[in-house]
């Protein structure tokens, strides 16, 4: 095949994406919103998880990122840490009233504006305002959760949005920054018992009247007098990690925290949500179920829990899910610096890329490309030489010969010079917004050391040095 014909893996994954949505019969799908769980939708190709990073530039964290969400959680390597303050919740003593919504991939409740949800303590800095509750199940009992504990899931997975109300005016901006979302997830279990077996509060959502209004894309109602407070075990403990939003685009500002006892809703209610659908009643139906990212890896990032694991009755409410597993100290194994990469969108001008790529040859990369310090070392002003008058009686064959190659000599040393500039110029460009998105993090990372240094010294303070 020649040249023209050749397409790498990636670009293949696009091109079919973008031959599925020529295929689509109807208005153009919205890019900002075109994604799904599954990756076929009633024969029209919409991009399911593999898929998130590869169709829209803005959403490329979903397939390179380093701190993706969700996670499997391995107790043993949990890390004890007795100075993680309890979470406050905080819904100013009055009740909770919104809308909720089937958005087509959720089942997703809208809180008024007042009464203000706040959450603060644990492991956040600052205080986080409640955005969204959203629900998670699956089309089985133990495989509807998105996170999961020792290779194990749960039915579902309650899910509570919050954006850092102190630095952001709202979830948008929030998530596009350090520090920016808290998500608490509280896990489901079915229960084969009727009476009295369900979370009160769950039983208000899931209650006939009420899941029955929203069986269908864009159905909605309205709720009020919620205690949200009944959602929550009456005590738990929590796991926490660094981790990324679960859709698109994915963005790695999320502190996630896991709650360590499940709850429990009723066989019936599970079956009455596998019931919605993801259509309007006018397609065909196709259960709302199935609606979580898969496993992302956990690699280097920390777990940290709340509970004592001298205490083993204190447990999370799940099969097998024992907190006295949190007794691991293993220490991550170093990073290179050379491999560690910012994640970032960069998208240099195509004219400023030829300009710096040499014909027939592989494309500038801005990212990977590093120059030694002998290349970047200042270049000495080229003078012109003298230009000697040679008579024409004496301009020979050997005379032009030798003034082409002096000529093509020249070009080529202006041409190389050319081209490292442009390299130069354009790596720069790329190293300013790495710098720019670097200097975040070391605030972020600032924080969390002052917090970490103040813990140290309480514990030392009661048990002396470690």
């Amino acid at each position: 095949m020649g040249s023209a014909a050749r397409l790498s893996a990636p670009g293949a994954l696009v091109l079919w994406a973008a031959l599925g949505a020529a295929a689509h019969i109807g208005p153009a799908p919205d890019p900002e919103d075109w994604w799904s769980y599954k990756d076929n939708l009633q024969g029209n190709f919409v991009p399911g998880p593999p898929f998130w990073g590869l169709v829209n530039a803005a959403w490329s964290l979903c397939a390179v990122g380093k701190r993706q969400s969700p996670v499997d959680v391995e107790l043993k390597r949990v890390l004890y840490d007795p100075f993680l303050p309890p979470l406050r919740l905080s819904t100013g003593g009055e009740k909770l009233r919104g809308t909720l919504y089937n958005t087509g991939r959720h089942v997703s409740f809208l809180p008024a504006p007042r009464p203000v949800v706040n959450v603060s303590g644990g492991p956040l800095l600052y205080s986080h305002r409640l955005s969204e509750l959203r629900l998670l199940f699956g089309a089985r009992d133990g495989a509807g959760s998105e996170h999961q504990i020792n290779h194990q899931g749960f039915s579902a997975e309650v899910q509570l949005i919050h954006f850092n109300q102190e630095l952001y005016g709202n979830l948008s901006a929030a998530s596009r920054g350090p520090n920016g979302l808290a998500i608490l997830s509280l896990f489901v279990n079915t229960s084969t018992q009727v009476a009295g077996s369900s979370n009160p509060f769950l039983s208000r959502l899931l209650n006939r009247d009420t899941i029955t209004r929203i069986s269908y894309k864009n159905d909605a109602y309205f709720l009020q007098d919620l205690s949200l407070e009944l959602l929550f075990p009456e005590s738990f403990g929590f796991i926490t990690y660094q981790g990324s939003l679960s859709t698109p685009p994915c963005s790695e500002t999320v502190t996630w925290i896991l709650i360590d006892r499940a709850l429990n809703i009723t066989s019936l209610q599970m079956h009455s949500l596998r019931l919605l659908s993801q259509n309007p009643p006018s397609q065909i139906f196709q259960s709302l179920s199935g609606n979580g990212r898969p496993l992302q890896p956990l690699a280097h990032r920390a777990l940290r829990g709340n509970r004592d694991p001298r205490h083993p009755e204190r447990r999370c409410r799940g099969p097998n899910y024992r907190l006295h597993g949190l007794t691991s100290r293993d220490t991550p194994s170093p990073v290179d610096p050379d491999t560690v990469e910012v994640l970032m969108t960069f998208e240099p001008d195509p004219a400023d890329l030829a300009l710096s790529s040499i014909p027939g040859h592989e494309t500038f990369d801005p990212r990977r490309h590093r120059f030694s310090e002998e290349e970047l070392k200042p270049q000495p002003i080229m003078k012109k030489a003298r230009k000697i008058q040679v008579p024409e009686e004496q301009k020979d064959e050997k005379y032009w010969s030798r003034r082409y190659k002096n000529n093509e000599a020249a070009k080529r040393s202006r041409d190389a010079r050319r081209l490292k500039e442009n390299q130069i110029s354009v790596r720069a460009a790329f190293l300013e917004k790495e710098n720019a998105l670097l200097r975040q993090e070391v605030v972020a990372v600032r924080q969390e050391l002052s917090h970490y240094r103040a813990v140290l010294s309480r514990y030392q303070a009661q048990h002396g040095a470690l």
